[in-house]
């Protein structure tokens, strides 16, 4: 029985969990599984999937089955678990990366701006980038010695331009300085380029040859000091040898 005027208690089904209270349920945890198969992945060498007993699956480079002691019929507690997604998650990433190095040099911002919008987690990305930079995958002093030789040989004012390329793909001066330890003074460099450039007829238009120079090295990323200071001492003295 209960008092007259009290509450009487709910007897039927309890409502479902509004969305509210569907908020504050514990996320799931990541369970034991047990390692079901491990196989050869197809048309990728040295790579191998990993079946969970759940029926998920996993790529990974084969590496990591010694690394990590994989083997099948292993239950993989809830560390290991994560332990063998992020290695796999850090193989993708080291795999497309290496596609990239295949095709040229990168430095390592280089990699890491092209591989970012791949990256599940930030400390992916990173375990990825050190990985290929311990096996000399990734090398910015390497990088920065190619670049600067391959530029040289295209001409003179090149190492300027180089040093310029080497900073935008994020190398810090200390590094490019010990890849060209004796870099040609930019003066110089500028001198040399409008002298390549200089036509015939310059020596009669002077003024407008030196509207051409100075937009042919302000695109070279000559400042405008350097670049007043070589056109007016080359044109100068092509003045003075014509004057005679």
């Amino acid at each position: 029985m209960h008092p007259a005027g009290s509450p009487r208690p709910q007897t039927g089904p309890s409502s479902p969990p509004t969305s509210k209270s569907r908020n504050l349920l514990p996320s799931p945890m990541l369970v034991d599984s047990t390692i079901a198969s491990i196989k050869p992945l197809p048309r990728r060498p040295h790579w191998v999937r990993l079946t969970l007993s759940d029926r998920s699956t996993l790529n990974l480079h084969e590496s990591r089955c010694v690394d990590l002691i994989l083997r099948p019929g292993r239950t993989l507690d809830s560390a290991a678990l994560t332990a063998v997604r992020d290695a796999a998650a850090v193989d993708a990433l080291k795999h497309r990366a290496l596609r990239l190095l295949a095709r040229r040099a990168h430095s390592r911002l280089q990699v890491r701006d092209k591989l970012a919008p791949h990256a599940a987690e930030e400390r992916h990305l990173l375990a990825a980038l050190d990985e290929l930079e311990h096996a000399g995958l990734i090398d910015d002093r390497a990088f920065a010695s190619l670049l600067l030789a391959s530029e040289a040989s295209r001409g003179p004012a090149r190492a300027h331009i180089a040093r310029a390329k080497l900073q935008r793909a994020g190398l810090d001066p200390a590094a490019i300085d010990a890849a060209d330890p004796h870099p040609a003074d930019p003066l110089t460099e500028a001198r040399a380029l409008v002298r390549q450039r200089l036509r015939p007829a310059d020596r009669e238009r002077p003024l407008k040859a030196a509207a051409r120079l100075y937009r042919l090295l302000a695109s070279r990323g000559f400042d405008e000091d350097t670049a007043r200071s070589a056109v007016e001492s080359v044109l100068g003295t092509i003045e003075h040898d014509h004057s005679d």
